[in-house]
């Protein structure tokens, strides 16, 4: 539990320590005639400052559109954030100016400007914090947290059957464990099962199964419903109150 507090805290860290060498980069750069106009401590505290704010707005605007859970992969979620995240960034970037350098009101125009040059550094800046580093950190968590956790239920099944981990199914009392090697019932809940199992690897389709994300061979719809092929040939069917979190997790693209 430590170690994970301190994974997260560590990736926090290093998105701040990015956002902030961005803002100090700008700050170094002067871009936008910003060189000239400001001295240096005006210059930095200009940069830094609106560089943070950005990236703040982004990360409420992620927020909101996750808890709205649209049905988007998160590399559209991340962009669309950075775009809404952007306007108030705008006229935050328009006052300093007036402030600053620009003796006058700046006209709607300007603003329009404003916001297209601020989205040119919000998009990739709420990319390479929450897309790549993230990723970087879940690729760490799975490979140093997930072995313990599956091992915990390959090491219930008998030694033939110790493969890679496929799919569950729920059997009354029992779960049948399907691997690389085989299938066994073990007698256990599925629901405990699922539960010690990390998001990360899968995700469950239906009431009754539970898929690892690696192990679909393909997907079809029949009539109304869709149906996942395993790697060994099982059919797995996909409910309609599981879609949206198979196509999120990656074991389906349909609708």
């Amino acid at each position: 539990m430590n170690g994970g507090g301190g994974d997260l805290r560590r990736v926090w860290l290093i998105r701040i320590a990015v956002v902030v060498g961005v803002g100090l980069l700008l700050g170094r750069l002067g871009p936008f005639g910003t060189f000239a106009d400001l001295n240096p401590i005006a210059r930095y505290g200009y940069w830094v400052g609106l560089t943070l704010l950005m990236w703040l707005q982004g990360l409420a605007a992620l927020s909101v559109i996750d808890a709205a859970k649209p049905a988007l992969g998160r590399p559209i979620t991340a962009v669309l954030a950075a775009l809404l995240g952007a306007i108030p960034t705008a006229f935050e970037v328009a006052w300093a100016e007036m402030w600053l350098r620009v003796e006058r009101d700046l006209s709607f125009i300007d603003i329009l400007q404003i916001l297209g040059d601020v989205c040119l550094l919000s998009v990739p800046l709420l990319a390479v914090t929450q897309l790549v580093i993230r990723s970087r950190a879940s690729t760490h968590q799975i490979r140093v947290d997930t072995p313990d956790d599956v091992d915990w239920l390959i090491s219930r099944l008998p030694p033939q059957r110790r493969g890679r981990l496929l799919a569950l199914e729920s059997e009354d009392h029992y779960v049948r464990v399907r691997t690389s090697r085989g299938d066994e019932l073990l007698h256990m809940r599925f629901g405990d099962a699922v539960s010690r199992l990390p998001p990360d690897i899968g995700s469950r389709v239906h009431r009754s199964w539970w898929v690892a994300r690696d192990a679909v061979r393909s997907e079809r719809r029949e009539g109304d419903r869709i149906v996942i092929e395993l790697l060994d040939g099982t059919q797995v069917p996909v409910s309609r109150s599981y879609i949206v979190s198979a196509r999120a997790a990656g074991l389906i693209t349909a609708n």
